[in-house]
Order: structure tokens, then sequence, then C-alpha cells
């Protein structure tokens, strides 16, 4: 039986592959094209479900489940993108190793440079604690050598952000 998460990254990539930006890289028979960087769901909406899509150096987000188009992005900004959402409900539902990395890199920046985390940066390492996502996954995963930020987790802060989630 496949889990929901499994269902909703399904999902995305069958939108992904109907999107506009999809097909014209498809017909130019471009050896590479868009896949997933992640997908999020709202804990407390079952088809309110965001994806964000790469391909090289270009990004769009869109919603599976919604009839609207995709929106191009400048570049994945982990706050706006990720990070944000996570404190307005969202949870990861599936997120590419790559992504990952990225999203440890900026928690190490800004713990080297005493910076304070942003919002949702607790909630998202959570979400790796109890996932399994861990430094030496991603060393092999994507060549990551950044800092180990799993122990940046605070368990007690991460409830107590959790018992009132904001709203989109």
């Amino acid at each position: 039986m496949k889990s929901y998460n499994d269902t909703v990254k399904r999902d995305a990539e069958r939108a992904m592959k109907r999107l506009p930006q999809y097909r014209e890289n498809r017909d130019e028979q471009t050896a590479l094209n868009y896949e997933l960087a992640f997908v999020l769901a709202h804990a407390a909406r079952a088809t309110d479900v965001v994806a964000v899509a790469k391909w090289e150096n270009q990004y769009i987000s869109f919603q599976p489940y919604a009839d609207e188009p995709a929106k191009e992005l400048w570049a994945f900004d982990c706050d706006r993108d990720l990070l944000d959402e996570l404190v307005k409900g969202y949870r990861i539902a599936y997120m590419h190793p790559a992504i990952h990395a990225d999203v440890w890199a900026l928690i190490a920046y800004n713990q080297e440079h005493n910076l304070p985390l942003p919002d949702g940066a607790n909630r998202y390492l959570g979400y790796c604690k109890h996932n399994g996502v861990t430094r030496s996954k991603l060393q092999k995963a994507v060549d990551y050598e950044g800092m180990n930020v799993l122990p940046l987790y605070d368990p007690k802060a991460d409830k107590q952000k959790n018992a009132s989630p904001q709203t989109r």
C-alpha cells in the first residue's frame, strides 16, 4: 500500500510532466528536463500541495491538485520557497537530496556567522531527524561536505511552534 507521501509525489511528477515548461523541453528533445526538487503538503488540507521543480538554474512552483499555471521562480530561495511554508503549516512530502544539501548549507552558514536560524529551520531539522536525513547520507547522495546541522535541532522549540501554525 502506497503512503500519502508516495501518492503526492507521484501526482506531482505527473502534473509536472503536463506543464508547458516541461513539454517545451521534451519537444526540443533536450537530454535533461525538469525534475522535482521538493513537494510540500499542508498538514490540515490534504489537497493543498505545492511542488517545486528544477531544471538547470530554473525553478517553477506549481500546485498539482489546483488548476493554476506554474509560477517561474527567479531562483530557489530557501526561506521563501521552503522554510516559510513550513511555518504556515506545510510539511515535506518529498525532497531531492541536492535541495537538502542546499538547506543544510544555509543553516550551517547562519551558524558559522552567528546569525539566527531562519523561521522554519527548526521544523525542517525536525523533519530530518525523524526521517533519517543525515550528513553521511547527504555525503553519499550529493557529496555534501558541510557542517552536520542536526545537533541544532531543538525539540522543545519545535513543539512550541507546532502548537500554533500560521495559515496560508
